[in-house]
């Protein structure tokens, strides 16, 4: 028994509606440093790309010393 695409693309569109994430504020907004600018470049690195580089590249270092000292 097996589903056709409108099928599947059904479910998929129930199962998305139902899981839809709603921005909800953060705790630490009520915080005086929330809004500071050193804060708010902190935020704007985060939310870039260079950050999901950079934590890909540690996880790459991870991976290759978890390799070699399994292997050693």
């Amino acid at each position: 028994m097996w589903i056709n695409l409108d099928e599947f693309n059904d479910l998929w569109n129930a199962i998305a509606w139902r899981f839809q994430k709603d921005a909800s504020p953060s705790l630490f907004e009520k915080c005086p440093f929330y809004h500071a600018p050193l804060t708010e470049k902190l935020k704007d690195f985060v939310r870039g790309p260079m950050f999901g580089y950079i934590i890909s590249a540690i996880l790459m270092l991870n991976l290759v010393t978890v390799i070699i000292e399994t292997t050693v």
